[in-house]
């Protein structure tokens, strides 16, 4: 067993050539779409970079940065928008086109890294607020693509939940994609490496990211230095991850049924009126 070569990217790293990175090795790429409940923070480069990437013989999904705070209001009164799960799905799912809904395409990915704990209170959150809101936003994201989503973390952030006092056995049912830099290269970690254990998935993972600040090891075809680098835990998750059956040499190939999505629940248009405001006081 080896792990596969993978990547998640944004804007931020502009277009990169993505013939060199397929040469590279890399196998699987999810490129943010949007953060949050703010429409200043959609990700412009998400469609053309992955169109190059799959052109380029690359899985592509997608991933979204989830704001899971408190509604509140401001304090004359004025309800603040978008801090749902429910928008924010609804904004996840405008932003990607439902990318990783069709076989081929990787599950989609929920990004559980935000606030800090040490802005918990900032924002008026809690443990148990921020796991039920991501409970929520995890099930909904099922609901609409017809496919379970990864939650990506990192140890820190996730045993404050449970520190906190978190219900966090819901996650179980969902795909972990663990942020674990003890890996800075080169190339992929041996399959003797891991991440660390969590709970509720114990070593149960799916994706590793093994790599980001502190690395000088690059990916060829993107400009910048500093990259997140990830992988795929065996061949078997990588087809599951692309929404395929798992192998078996035995079995009669039959045609992979495409799940049948539900349409969105809200108007996009209504995403013009998103408020974020972070010296807002939350009531």
């Amino acid at each position: 067993m080896s792990y596969i070569p993978a990547f998640d990217c944004f804007s931020g790293y502009g277009r990169p050539d993505f013939g060199l990175v397929a040469a590279s090795g890399i196998r699987a790429m999810w490129h943010q779409c949007g953060q949050g409940n703010e429409p200043g923070h959609d990700d412009r480069l998400f469609l053309s970079n992955t169109e190059a990437a799959a052109a380029n013989g690359i899985a592509v999904g997608a991933y979204f940065f989830p704001f899971p705070l408190p509604e509140g209001r401001y304090p004359n009164g004025t309800r603040i928008l978008g801090r749902s799960p429910e928008e924010q799905v609804e904004r996840f799912a405008t932003l990607s086109l439902f990318l990783g809904s069709k076989v081929g395409e990787l599950s989609p990915m929920i990004d559980a890294e935000w606030p800090a704990p040490i802005d918990w209170a900032r924002w008026g959150c809690t443990a148990p607020q921020i796991s039920e809101w991501l409970r929520v936003f995890a099930e909904l994201v099922h609901q609409q693509w017809g496919r379970l989503p990864l939650i990506y973390t990192y140890p820190d952030f996730w045993r404050h939940l449970i520190s906190g006092g978190a219900d966090v056995s819901w996650a179980s049912r969902y795909r972990l994609w663990a942020a674990a830099y003890t890996h800075l290269g080169p190339g992929v970690p041996r399959d003797t490496e891991h991440p660390p254990v969590l709970a509720p998935w114990g070593d149960n993972w799916d994706v590793w990211q093994y790599s980001a600040q502190g690395s000088s090891e690059r990916i060829p075809g993107v400009s910048v230095p500093v990259v997140d680098r990830d992988c795929i835990r065996d061949e078997e998750t990588f087809r599951v991850l692309r929404g395929m059956p798992r192998h078996d040499p035995d079995a009669i190939t039959q045609p992979v049924e495409v799940p049948t999505v539900r349409p969105p629940t809200m108007q996009a248009a209504g995403y013009s009126n998103l408020d974020y405001d972070p010296d807002a006081e939350v009531a």
